[in-house]
């Protein structure tokens, strides 16, 4: 995942089956889909806009797919679109990822447990970075027992902090987060390049 491939967002107008279908068939027909695109939904990427929260709360239900797509293949899918194919899709935003960040936060009872959080977490790529993460640790020998019942643990880890790097390097890192059930995650954030209406 670490392959030094730039990503964008693209959101594209149309049916949910019809447009994945399209962006995958339009991928594998020049070279192999993996790594090169992924869909927001799949990958708990946040897409919601201030547009977007006003459309649910007053009921309104857009038809878009949020698709991160390597920059090669996002070139190919534009033109693919701009032809008249008839299938009536529509590239509704374009955007160059900068960089991609989660949150998370845990709490853990046992060392051997957090060894293990914290090999997940410094396992991860180069350039990807964790800031505000200080694991507090709490130690009570009087209140060993069952842990699960314990009203008090005799040892305790806690600890949260903001992960950020680049995309295909955090969406390595958030897939191992996710799968260990002891991190609690926030949703995959993106950032983007300014476009030039936006400086």
């Amino acid at each position: 995942m670490t392959d030094g491939f730039e990503y964008r967002e693209m959101i594209i107008e149309g049916p949910e089956r019809l447009v994945r279908g399209f962006v995958l068939g339009v991928i594998a027909a020049h070279g192999h889909v993996d790594g090169r695109v992924f869909f927001s939904a799949d990958e708990e990427i946040n897409t919601q806009s201030l547009m977007g929260y006003l459309a649910d709360w007053v009921g309104i239900k857009e038809h878009v797919v949020h698709a991160i797509v390597e920059e090669q293949a996002a070139t190919r899918l534009v033109e693919a679109i701009e032809r008249d194919h008839h299938l009536k899709l529509e590239l509704r935003s374009d955007r160059e990822v900068l960089e991609a960040s989660f949150e998370f936060r845990y709490e853990i009872f046992a060392p051997v447990y957090a060894r293990r959080v914290h090999d997940i977490l410094n396992s991860r790529a180069p350039g990807i970075v964790i800031t505000g993460w200080n694991p507090e640790v709490e130690s009570d020998p009087d209140a060993r027992g069952p842990e699960l019942y314990a009203p008090d643990h005799h040892w305790a880890e806690r600890a949260h902090g903001r992960v950020s790097g680049s995309f295909a390097g955090m969406l390595e890192l958030y897939r191992a987060c996710r799968n260990e059930q002891l991190i609690r995650l926030g949703n995959l954030e993106l950032r983007f390049r300014a476009s030039e209406d936006e400086e």
